[in-house]
């Protein structure tokens, strides 16, 4: 690991990184409000939240940490996922900015509980956003 830092990042990308299927539901809007729920499930327990929390103190080298990096990559398969199905959908960095950014912030900086609920708002302000940009 070399450092703190390797080691809990390994750590944190281990626990963090739920081993699942994305959601196929048949609708974009439908794909990232379970994704998105499923996050916050896991990610709101005391023990993914005390991770997330010391992975994102230390992630200051300037490089993107391996959450990031999945949950883009995952961001990405579900846009790509609803393309080949024809729908319109955001970009994948969209998604990460309006929907996984604010969760993961409301649980690191966050006094109040994240629950699921919250991924519904969050994907219907995305495609508001999306759409008033078309």
């Amino acid at each position: 690991w070399g450092d703190l830092s390797g080691l809990l990042a390994e750590t944190a990308t281990h626990r963090l990184d739920p081993n699942r299927p994305l959601p196929d539901t048949g609708s974009l809007r439908q794909d990232l409000t379970s994704w998105a729920q499923e996050l916050i499930t896991h990610l709101a327990q005391p023990c993914s939240k005390s991770l997330l929390k010391a992975a994102a103190a230390l992630a200051n080298d300037g490089t993107d940490t391996d959450c990031l990096r999945n949950r883009r990559k995952e961001a990405l398969a579900l846009v790509e996922q609803a393309h080949a199905r024809g729908e319109q959908a955001p970009e994948a960095q969209q998604v990460i900015d309006h929907l996984i950014a604010p969760i993961v912030f409301r649980l690191v900086f966050g006094a109040e509980p994240v629950k699921p609920e919250l991924a519904e708002r969050l994907v219907g302000e995305l495609f508001r956003i999306v759409a008033s940009e078309r």
